[in-house]
């Protein structure tokens, strides 16, 4: 899931009648939150993570190793599958 921010200030306190020119600020931040669920203990794990890059969800996925996770669902993006084939034990499933 990929949460963002793009912020930009509208409205400003001004004397009326002067026109304001407001430069426009717009910035984008985005941070994705990895989620794993364990229904039969109903446990939850996540993490938030920088971008979808191999490098950044391999670490996420060794440490949900360690916590027992037993499968993974993802799609079929390049770092997905590169990040999957460096956490061994967790079995992976693709979406179509």
């Amino acid at each position: 899931m990929r949460v963002g921010l793009c912020g930009q200030t509208r409205r400003v306190w001004a004397p009326r009648g002067v026109k304001i020119r407001q430069r426009v600020q717009m910035e984008r931040k985005w941070r994705y939150l990895m989620l794993a669920v364990q229904p039969i203990e109903g446990r939850l794990f996540w993490d938030w993570i920088e971008n979808l890059k191999a490098e950044s969800i391999a670490p996420v996925l060794q440490r949900w190793e360690q916590e027992g996770i037993g499968a993974a669902v993802m799609d079929r993006a390049s770092g997905h599958q590169s990040a999957g084939k460096q956490a061994k034990r967790i079995a992976l499933i693709f979406q179509p």
